[in-house]
């Protein structure tokens, strides 16, 4: 059982901002803030809504790749139904729709409290095998959450599994047997983890603020050079090459080896750029949008014990300065020069 809204959709809104500011948006608007005797029959009209805001349910998206990834779940064999925190027939009937518009596996397959109905009894009645809900982090947290509240002895028998509300689950493992290991990095509990998540999503918000930008540049500028001898291709060539490195090095040090040093900064950064002089602006983008996708999904697939482990023997080089470097980098440097054109 999949938790919906906050889990693996939400506001369109959201969809090029950080997690943090996905929660503000939703903090401000109080969306899940109905009263418990609301009736499923209701027929009362909706209130007219910003368009693309945390009341606007037609246009929801996707969390990330959820999408894909409840499918690697389905094709194992994973039976799959979601949970909504909807109460209203028309509402419910929404959130079925963006389901289906999206693809996800067995979209009718929707469960909703009815009145006098909570979370929890629900949870009672289906007994998932395992329970995927985000920590409710903008409407109040655990007393908003499912697992909690069920009752003890039947908790027993069904894995949890919190992410971060506005997160997303890409960073969960493939296999769906896999869930019930699950460590506490996916836990609220784990306050050393909330540490590196809180460093890893305002990286995240960073890279994020830098793709809008680059979204937002005019098109007929991205091959012209505005940034020294560089144009925005190749700016956008030079974050590749850095992102393609970091990755290498971070999955080297999840499987025990040390990666390659490079002892030339400034070669290798040319070299990366002059590689992708020959290719369209489309693939370098492109590249670019997978690259950043695939990093913070490494970064937090990274175990607890790993992030201020030095990735080379000689080097005082760990994770959390890759991130603290990159904070400085992307935001010191980048950000200012493209906000500079892109406001002009």
């Amino acid at each position: 059982m999949i938790f919906t809204e906050g889990t693996i959709i939400m506001h369109l809104s959201g969809g090029d901002v950080s997690r943090e500011e996905r929660v503000r948006q939703s903090q401000k608007e109080g969306i899940q803030g109905e009263e418990r005797r609301i009736a499923y029959e209701s027929n009362s009209p909706l209130p007219s809504v910003e368009p693309g805001s945390v009341y606007d349910l037609k246009s929801y998206i996707p969390v990330g790749n959820s999408v894909g990834k409840i499918w690697a779940w389905y094709f194992q064999g994973a039976g799959i139904c979601y949970l909504t925190s909807r109460r209203i027939k028309g509402e419910i009937d929404t959130i079925r729709m963006i389901l289906g518009k999206y693809k996800f596996p067995n979209p009718s397959n929707l469960y909703y409290r009815q009145q006098n109905k909570s979370y929890k009894d629900i949870a009672e009645d289906i007994m998932p095998d395992v329970l995927i809900e985000d920590d409710c982090e903008s409407i109040g947290g655990e007393k908003e959450m499912t697992y909690p509240h069920i009752n003890e002895s039947k908790r027993q028998r069904i894995k949890s599994v919190v992410v971060r509300e506005f997160g997303g689950i890409d960073h969960l493992p493939d296999d769906p047997d896999l869930l019930g290991e699950v460590s506490q990095w996916h836990s609220v509990t784990n306050k050393n983890m909330s540490k590196y998540l809180d460093l890893i999503e305002k990286v995240e918000g960073v890279r994020y603020k830098v793709k809008n930008l680059i979204d937002r540049f005019p098109a007929n500028k991205r091959e012209a050079v505005l940034f020294d001898k560089w144009s925005l291709k190749d700016v956008v060539a030079h974050l590749n090459t850095w992102m393609v490195h970091d990755i290498d090095c971070l999955e080297n040090l999840m499987r025990g080896a040390e990666p390659y040093w490079e002892p030339d900064v400034d070669k290798f950064n040319e070299e990366g750029v002059s590689t992708r002089k020959s290719k369209s602006w489309e693939e370098v983008y492109d590249e670019f949008v997978f690259l950043v996708e695939k990093l913070n999904r490494v970064y937090r697939q990274l175990p607890e014990d790993l992030f201020e482990v030095n990735i080379w023997k000689n080097h005082d080089e760990t994770a959390v300065k890759f991130l603290e470097g990159e904070i400085r980098h992307w935001e010191g440097e980048h950000v200012p020069l493209l906000e500079k054109i892109v406001n002009q």
